[in-house]
C-alpha cells in the first residue's frame, strides 16, 4: 500500500537578512500521518511551519499542497485559501466568546457553504471529539490549560482542513499535563483522520507523538525517519547527542565489529578505522561483581528508574539507566555489557 503525499517541499529556502532560517529543504508529508519537526531553538522549524501555512513566502523553491503548487515559480496561494488549521502556543482563543462560539469561529472560512444546522452539527461533533460538550457554554478563563488546548484543536479541525499545524502546543503546560495532553491530542487527531505537523524542541514529545520525525539543525534537515529509526540509528553524532541521552566511547571498527573499552561490540552499520561509538544508557546491562570492569560513582534516582554513572577501569565515564529497584550502591563494582548493536561515527 502506497501513501499519498499531501505536502511536498522542493528545495525551499528562506532568509531573514544574513540568517538563512530554512536552507534548501526538500520534504514530504503523507496524508493521515503525524510529522514532528524537532530541533533546538533557532533551527528553522517554526519558519518552515509558517512557510507551509502561507504566513511567509519562500525566497526559492516550491511548496505543493494536495497536488497544487501553492508557492514558488510565480505561484502563490494565500493562507486563507490553503485549508490549513493552526494551533498556536498561546491557543489564541477569544476571551469574550464561549467554547462553542470559539469553535464556531473556526468555520468562518465556510460561510455560505454550510447551513446554520450544518454548522451547529459540525461544532457539536468537534466538541464531542475533544470531550468538551459539557463545557460548551464556558469562557476560556474558566477552563484549565489542557481544556483550552482542546478548544483550540477543535476550532482548527472544525472546517476539515487538509492539514493541522501545531507550533509548540504544549509549551504552556506543566510536565505532568504535557504528557497527558500528548496522548489526548494524538488520539483526537487519529479519530479525526487528520494530517498534522508539530513543531517542538522536546525530544520525548517528538518520539511519542510522531509517525515521522524530522530532525533540523541550522536551517537544514539532518535526518527524517520513524521515531525508532532516528533514536536507534542517528545519522551522525550531533543528532545522536541531541536526541536523548548518549554515551560516546572511542574504538576501532573492523567491519561488523568494533574494539573498545567494553570489549568487542557488534556494529549496526559496518565501518573501518577509528570511530566514536554511541551507546544509549538503557542499552547497558549491569551485574554486581567484585571483579567487574566498572565502579558506580554516582546515582540519580527518578522514581520509575535511576541513572547511574560508572567509571571504567581505563577512566571512561558511562551513564546507565536501570530499574529503580536495582540494588546497587556507590563504590560498588559491576560488570558492564552492551545489549544489541551500536552505532559508530568516524572519529
Amino acid at each position: 500500500m502506497t501513501c499519498e503525499r499531501l505536502i511536498e517541499l522542493r528545495r525551499v529556502s528562506k532568509a531573514f537578512g544574513a540568517t538563512r532560517a530554512v536552507d534548501d529543504i526538500s520534504l514530504s508529508v503523507e496524508r493521515g500521518t503525524i510529522q514532528v519537526l524537532l530541533g533546538a531553538s533557532g533551527c528553522g522549524k517554526t519558519t518552515l511551519l509558517r512557510l507551509i501555512a502561507g504566513l511567509e513566502k519562500p525566497d526559492s523553491g516550491e511548496i505543493w499542497l494536495n497536488g497544487e503548487r501553492v508557492a514558488g515559480q510565480g505561484a502563490w496561494l494565500p493562507p486563507e485559501a490553503r485549508r490549513i488549521g493552526m494551533v498556536f502556543q498561546d491557543y489564541a482563543l477569544f476571551p469574550h466568546m464561549t467554547v462553542r462560539q470559539n469553535v464556531l469561529f473556526g468555520l468562518t472560512s465556510l460561510n455560505g457553504k454550510l447551513s446554520q444546522a450544518e454548522r451547529a452539527q459540525r461544532v457539536q461533533q468537534m466538541l464531542d471529539l475533544v470531550g468538551l460538550a459539557h463545557r460548551s457554554n464556558c469562557f476560556p478563563h474558566q477552563l484549565s490549560g489542557g481544556e483550552q488546548q482542546r478548544v483550540a484543536l477543535a476550532r482548527a479541525l472544525a472546517p476539515k482542513p487538509s492539514v493541522v499545524l501545531l507550533d509548540e502546543p504544549f509549551s504552556n503546560l506543566d510536565a505532568a499535563l504535557r504528557r497527558a495532553m500528548r496522548e489526548e491530542v494524538r488520539q483526537i487527531l487519529r479519530l479525526a483522520k487528520a494530517t498534522a505537523i508539530f513543531v517542538t524542541h522536546d525530544q520525548e514529545e517528538a518520539l511519542s507523538l510522531a509517525d515521522t520525525v524530522v530532525i533540523m539543525r541550522e536551517g537544514k534537515v539532518e535526518q527524517v525517519g520513524a521515531p525508532q529509526e532516528v533514536y536507534l540509528r542517528p545519522v551522525n553524532r550531533e543528532v545522536a547527542a541531541f536526541l536523548g541521552e548518549a554515551n560516546f566511547i572511542e574504538g576501532v571498527a573492523q567491519g561488523e565489529v568494533a574494539q573498545c573499552a567494553l570489549g568487542k561490540l557488534p556494529l549496526a552499520v559496518p565501518m573501518h578505522g577509528k570511530v566514536s561509538l554511541m551507546i544509549r544508557p538503557e542499552a547497558l546491562c549491569l551485574t554486581a561483581s567484585q571483579d567487574g570492569n566498572a565502579e558506580v560513582v554516582a546515582i540519580r534516582f527518578f522514581g520509575h528508574d535511576q541513572l547511574l554513572r560508572l567509571r571504567l577501569t581505563d577512566g571512561t565515564l558511562l551513564d546507565v539507566r536501570t530499574w529503580s529497584n536495582a540494588e546497587l550502591a556507590l563504590g560498588e563494582r559491576v560488570a558492564v555489557s552492551v545489549r544489541g548493536s551500536v552505532m559508530a561515527y568516524q572519529s
